[in-house]
């Protein structure tokens, strides 16, 4: 299923899975207090939690924005779809759908990168499924005791320039005493820290870091596969996809000869996701090698230190959750 869906509508093993994931996460749960009110009880926070953890909801939601953006007016104006082709519905745990979103709203430092200026978020996809994620949980809450926040991080190498964040549930107000939960979810993007870490073999191998992390990230946002599919298609998939590609593309730089060829793998006549992932990856690896390597002196400068380093801190294949509650 696409990334800018987010797994919008979980199969019964998604949901299935993220509930043991979830069960086995609660064993290391972690409470804190920010400051020494007397009104804060912990462990009815932490109750609140592991209901907010172990709950389900369903979330019904359109990706209207990201078509705007795609078509560049008004999608009702510019297309035929009926409001039922829009129509996407997400069931699962709060926390994974949560993850979901952060992963769907992954932005790039372009400067990090050497692709431009400013930070870009490759897609508006995930911004109704969001305002509705927040607005249910919200609203499943109102009665309930302590305020609840949840958020979410993805990052395919710790502290790098890629980042997944969602956010939904009130801010946690300063000198309140909170309690947070933190667990860890598997995200749909391939795990690849410990094939990087055996691929390393010398000090200065960041090519081969940058390019294993650079495959699991296009590989995770445009399964080569699925989107084959629907670039062959028609309908509000194609669209999605031939849009996400694009903003991958432009917020990479992809530019020239290169974008020429890049534009007819886009087609139905001549789509090709497998050249066009391999492009993007090799354009994205190279970025990434450039942000990885030192600026001078020897290997073990860089950002992230050396090549093994470097690759032990990829984390594409996760996502960190907190569940904070107060009163």
């Amino acid at each position: 299923m696409s990334a800018d869906d987010a797994r919008g509508v979980s199969t019964v093993a998604d949901v299935t899975l993220a509930l043991l994931l979830i069960a086995a996460a609660m064993a290391v749960l972690v409470t804190f207090a920010a400051s020494g009110g007397s009104d804060h009880e912990p462990t009815e926070a932490d109750y609140t939690a592991e209901t907010v953890v172990a709950s389900t909801m369903n979330v019904t939601y359109a990706p209207e924005t990201a078509l705007g953006q795609h078509y560049g007016g008004d999608v009702s104006e510019e297309t035929d779809y009926e409001r039922a082709d829009l129509r996407r519905v997400s069931h699962g745990p709060v926390v994974t759908q949560v993850a979901d979103v952060a992963m769907a709203r992954v932005a790039f430092d372009r400067e990090a990168l050497g692709s431009g200026t400013g930070t870009e978020r490759l897609s508006r996809a995930a911004t109704e499924y969001h305002d509705r994620l927040d607005g249910k949980l919200r609203a499943r809450l109102v009665n309930v005791s302590f305020r609840t926040h949840v958020a979410a991080v993805w990052e395919p190498i710790e502290g790098g320039p890629i980042l997944g964040a969602a956010e939904v549930g009130p801010t946690p107000p300063a000198g309140e005493d909170v309690s947070a939960t933190t667990i860890t979810l598997s995200s749909d993007f391939p795990a690849v820290r410990e094939a990087a870490i055996a691929a390393v073999e010398e000090p200065d191998d960041f090519g081969v870091v940058a390019g294993i992390v650079a495959q699991a990230v296009v590989e995770g946002y445009l399964p080569e596969r699925e989107s084959q599919r629907a670039l062959e298609g028609g309908g509000v998939d194609r669209d999605l996809t031939v849009y996400r590609y694009q903003r991958l593309a432009d917020t990479l730089g992809v530019d020239g000869s290169d974008r020429e060829a890049f534009e007819t793998y886009l087609t139905r006549e001549g789509a090709n996701a497998t050249a066009a992932n391999r492009l993007l990856a090799g354009v994205l690896a190279a970025q990434l090698e450039a942000y990885l390597e030192p600026a001078s002196g020897p290997p073990a400068t860089g950002p992230h230190g050396d090549a093994a380093a470097a690759a032990a801190s990829i984390t594409t294949g996760s996502v960190t959750v907190t569940v904070r509650t107060w009163t």
